[in-house]
């Protein structure tokens, strides 16, 4: 089955082939990449999908909650029997800095970034136990 955006995420894809990653930012429930060719991958969940947008202007927020590479882990606890885990968003940005871009897909489950030479790097839209709110999960699988 075809997801809704797959058209919109062919076209973006297409805009960011060939390209270096060259910086991110993130918060529990945005993150922004830029790129070598100037176009920023502004990625966010409103509900329960996730959705990205292409942009010149990747603008930070002003109150000043992103993190960057160095900073900690995210310690997540899960419902049992998955238990507690680190997202250690840092480290998946630093590995990919400077890597080249190959593909953008997007299915059901979540926004999937290709780079080469890397494996997937993932954004799947959760649902907070604690405080209500949607979150990214971010990982890399093959």
């Amino acid at each position: 089955m075809s997801h809704p955006l797959r058209f919109d995420a062919n076209r973006d894809a297409q805009r960011l082939v060939g390209t270096a990653l060259v910086d991110g930012w993130w918060t529990l429930s945005e993150w922004a990449l830029r790129f070598s060719n100037g176009l920023g991958l502004q990625i966010w969940v409103p509900e329960t999908e996730v959705r990205w947008r292409l942009t010149a202007e990747l603008a930070e927020p002003d109150d000043g909650t992103i993190l960057r590479i160095g900073s900690a882990p995210i310690r997540l606890i899960w419902p049992e029997p998955h238990g507690e885990l680190e997202m250690n968003c840092s480290e998946l940005l630093a590995k990919r800095r400077g890597a080249v871009f190959r593909d953008l897909h997007v299915n059901h489950t979540g926004l999937y970034l290709y780079f080469q030479g890397h494996l997937v790097f993932e954004f799947h839209a959760i649902y907070r136990l604690d405080d209500g709110q949607n979150m990214l999960y971010v990982r890399e699988d093959d």
